[in-house]
């Protein structure tokens, strides 16, 4: 489920839910289909997810952030994920694990520092847009296609497609913004950031860090549904999954309860890597 006016949050503190407000925009329909991806690098290492859905098998972009690499690596090989399960999905936006209290609000008794280069994605250019103005961009939209209610936007999202209507929300959104930008706000929030490192997007098919703010990495991950642009600067992005992606949509369709929880537990069974560079995956973590 898609929200226009806020956005779902990714965390591991317990406060992992999502806000509503304004009008729900049904969910965008996912291929159900094996999307084949290109390796970036055949110097990468290789991780292979095995679940009791099937496997799914992401290439770790190491040069672009290597320490969580490290990390993911070093997890994995302990067999910290072994029997691990998505503890959080949404169709459309996500799905979540790593944790293994299975709450929310687990990790491995440490924490690493974020590794995104703001500039590589763009944030330096971007501006920072507030709740008033996603707002007066969603009305402005909506008097343009005549949508007041929630029928009407279920026939407009059926006539031009969730994407587009996003897409011109957020167009319209950036022509209200003013002011500092997107890097610049995320600065001023205790984030900070790296122009060494060749960043990639969080987007879909990407893995990515879930956090609690700025440098609070530990052992969840999620691994994204959608395109989830907005939350570029936020969570370090570290692989993609190059094999297995049908296997994310199957799951992010699963049945939930309240908290977003998978009626049936779904489980790594087994986490392993190949592939790996010849030196130590060793973690340098956060001293308190």
């Amino acid at each position: 489920m898609i929200f226009f006016g806020c956005k779902p949050s990714v965390n591991d503190e317990g406060a992992s839910q999502v806000q509503v407000r304004e009008v729900q925009v049904p969910d965008a329909s996912i291929e159900e289909e094996e999307k084949g991806v290109e390796v970036m690098s055949e110097n990468n290492p290789i991780a292979r997810i095995n679940t009791n859905m099937g496997e799914i098998v992401i290439e770790l972009y190491e040069d672009a952030a290597p320490n969580t690499v490290a990390n993911f690596v070093s997890l994995a090989e302990s067999g910290f994920y072994k029997d691990v399960i998505f503890h959080r999905i949404i169709k459309g936006f996500m799905a979540q694990g790593g944790d293994p209290t299975g709450t929310g609000t687990g990790g491995p008794g440490y924490r690493f520092a974020d590794e995104i280069n703001a500039i590589a994605l763009g944030l330096d250019k971007e501006k920072e847009i507030g709740q008033s103005q996603m707002q007066a961009a969603q009305r402005e939209v909506f008097q343009k296609y005549g949508v007041d209610s929630q029928e009407k936007l279920n026939e407009l999202v059926a006539e031009i497609g969730e994407e587009k209507l996003m897409k011109e929300i957020m167009d319209a959104a950036n022509a209200l913004a003013t002011g500092e930008s997107k890097m610049d706000g995320l600065v001023s929030d205790g984030y900070s950031f790296d122009d060494s490192l060749p960043s990639v997007a969080v987007a879909y098919g990407t893995i990515a860090m879930a956090n609690a703010g700025p440098n609070t990495n530990g052992s969840q991950f999620f691994i994204n549904h959608k395109d989830n642009f907005f939350l570029n600067g936020k969570h370090t992005a570290f692989g993609m999954v190059i094999e297995g992606m049908d296997v994310i949509d199957r799951i992010c369709n699963l049945p939930t309860d309240g908290r977003d929880r998978p009626v049936e537990d779904v489980k790594m069974q087994e986490v392993t890597i190949e592939n790996k560079r010849d030196h130590d995956y060793t973690v340098v973590k956060i001293e308190d």
